[in-house]
């Protein structure tokens, strides 16, 4: 609130790395880095199946909108629309498998480690 009121009342302009700090903005990028940015960024999410994608989107728009409970429920039911209908199950039995979830070097690259799993079918 206090963000918002100064950016309406003050009027004044503020450069991109002050708007990503207020959180207007989710990253401020030189010029040169936009392209390349997005790009890496749409094709990484093109990798996730659209099921999964739906889901996060419907959790975190629940997030906002309700207390932590319901958000909470909504995230429980859509793991489990998630799991039922795309490779999620099979790629958290992998996980399992591999013990994953207790590496400390998976820990580190989740990134990438994120990004291996998508492979599986």
């Amino acid at each position: 609130m206090g963000r918002a009121m100064e950016i309406i009342l003050a009027a004044h302009d503020f450069d991109a790395d002050l708007a990503e700090r207020y959180g207007s903005i989710n990253r401020a990028l030189n010029p040169d880095e936009i392209g390349p940015f997005v790009e890496e960024l749409a094709n990484r999410i093109a990798k996730f199946p659209a099921g999964s994608i739906t889901a996060c989107k419907r959790c975190v728009i629940k997030a906002v909108e309700t207390p932590i409970e319901d958000g909470l429920k909504e995230e429980a039911y859509q793991l489990g629309q998630a799991m039922a209908s795309t490779p999620a199950a099979k790629r958290f039995a992998f996980g399992k498998e591999q013990g994953i979830q207790n590496d400390l070097e998976t820990q580190k690259n989740w990134d990438n480690g994120v990004m291996d799993i998508q492979s599986i079918q």
